[in-house]
């Protein structure tokens, strides 16, 4: 039984439509992280992302509207005292206010550095920088 010339391609051509499939897939957005209550974490690695966060939102020229830098600014300010309170209260940790709020400046600082050089050597569409501008905006809005 012979062929005709077209059946190779007929074949070809079925084979790659079962590979394809019916409804395109789309990848879903992020889940919204809601808040927990009652549950703060880390209050120092929590104070860091923010900063992180605030900072490479800055380099990337990125605004909130006033309402939303308000509520930002309040929680950051909470998420600061909060990890000088935990500074504060390990073991180890320096004695006086004074040294408390040195390291938290220094943390604050080297923070900055690392965010800002992160959105200038890969950019402010990367991955990693894209998602500290989403943490930005959403600390902003659970204030």
């Amino acid at each position: 039984m012979r062929l005709p010339r077209f059946a190779p391609a007929a074949v070809a051509a079925l084979a790659l439509a079962a590979c394809v499939p019916q409804q395109p897939y789309y990848y879903p957005e992020p889940a919204p992280v809601s808040p927990q209550q009652g549950y703060a974490g880390d209050a120092l690695q929590r104070y860091d992302a923010m900063v992180r966060a605030e900072a490479a939102a800055r380099s990337c020229r990125v605004r909130l509207d006033p309402q939303q830098e308000q509520r930002f600014g309040a929680v950051l300010s909470q998420a600061e005292s909060d990890a000088a309170g935990q500074l504060a209260g390990a073991s180890g940790a320096p004695g006086s206010q004074q040294a408390v709020w040195q390291e938290l400046g220094a943390r604050r600082a080297a923070n900055e550095r690392d965010a800002a050089s992160l959105a200038r050597q890969r950019g402010c569409r990367s991955g990693p920088v894209e998602e500290l501008i989403g943490s930005y905006r959403n600390f902003a809005a659970m204030g």
